[in-house]
Formats: structure tokens, C-alpha cells, sequence
């Protein structure tokens, strides 16, 4: 109630399998033990699933305990773990190697 219609943002784990409709999807959120129904417009990140971290920016719809968002950012490790080796890769590209099993 003190927020009214103004926006914020909020996160959350995605904890409900995404509804796709048209260009909205609807799923549920967890933080802290609250979960939150949340109906998102736009097309979501690549990596959106259930188990990811989200923020969402937007507002409570109208009479409704629905997050309304318009925007949605995907909050991931900043860790990074490379798929290949940098030094084998660059040593593949000098001689001609790693093109699969022959």
C-alpha cells in the first residue's frame, strides 16, 4: 500500500514454471520466504528459467497481489569458467588441430 503505483524493483528465484502468452509471461518468485506473482511484458533474458535469480522493475498491479514488470534483468555468477582451454584453443588455431574425431 505505501508504494501505491510507484516503481521499484524487486528479485526473486523464479520457483514456478513460466506461462508464455503473446508477448507476456506470467510465473512466481521467492525471496526470504515470500513468493510473489509476477506478469512480465516483453520477452525475458536467454537465460530466464525456473531456479534463476531475477530483478524485476515495474509495479503492484491495481488491487491485485501481481507484480506487474516491464523490466528484467537475469542476475548471475560472477564467476566465470572458460568451456575450453584458452592455450589449447590457441595452440588448435596455430596448427590446424581440434577439428573433432578422425
Amino acid at each position: 500500500d505505501e508504494l501505491g503505483d510507484r516503481r521499484f524493483r524487486m528479485q526473486g528465484t523464479v520457483v514456478s514454471e513460466p506461462v508464455f502468452d503473446g508477448d507476456r509471461v506470467t510465473f512466481e518468485i521467492a525471496y526470504n520466504g515470500v513468493s510473489v506473482e509476477v506478469s512480465h511484458t516483453g520477452t525475458p533474458p536467454e537465460m530466464f528459467a525456473p531456479g534463476i535469480p531475477v530483478v524485476l522493475e515495474g509495479r503492484w498491479r491495481d488491487g491485485a497481489d501481481v507484480f506487474d514488470s516491464d523490466e528484467m534483468l537475469v542476475k548471475h555468477d560472477e564467476s566465470y569458467e572458460a568451456k575450453d582451454d584458452y592455450d589449447e584453443r590457441m595452440r588448435d588455431a596455430r596448427t590446424g588441430g581440434g577439428g573433432g574425431a578422425g
